[in-house]
């Protein structure tokens, strides 16, 4: 894989882990509202610190991609290969300990964790690299 192609694989793959966030949010609220549970709306959104953790996330999700194909600076290669791995983290955690309300939200987490574990090492693998001069 050249410098281009990997480029492409971790901007494509943060970019689909972004989908999967928000079709996962959309199927716990469709649960909340099915149930007839709001209280968990106002304990888990109502909160600043939930909105402000939520922004954080998404913005990142949207930054990532956007740095990776715009810049090829060592810095920002071993960067992304932190946050890339950070998030790694939090998602095998959060797959080992969160109940699941359902098998398709089992599944997004399952996917998300995989695509994450693929494009940590391809990050890795991309922040090793020598830097190629055009």
């Amino acid at each position: 894989m050249n410098n281009e192609q990997m480029r492409g694989v971790i901007a494509g793959g943060w970019i689909a882990i972004m989908f999967i966030s928000i079709v996962m949010l959309i199927f716990w609220l469709f649960g909340q509202v099915i149930a007839g549970d709001f209280t968990r709306l106002t304990e888990e959104f109502g909160m600043p610190s939930s909105e402000m953790k939520a922004a954080i996330f998404l913005a990142v999700q949207i930054i990532i991609p956007i740095v990776v194909k715009s810049t090829d600076h060592p810095a920002i290669r071993w960067a992304v290969f932190g946050v890339t791995g950070l998030r790694a983290i939090l998602i095998i955690v959060g797959l080992i300990s969160w109940n699941h309300p359902s098998r398709a939200l089992f599944a997004l987490s399952s996917i998300m964790c995989v695509i994450t574990i693929y494009i940590g090492i391809i990050s890795f693998l991309w922040a090793r690299r020598k830097r190629v001069e055009v």
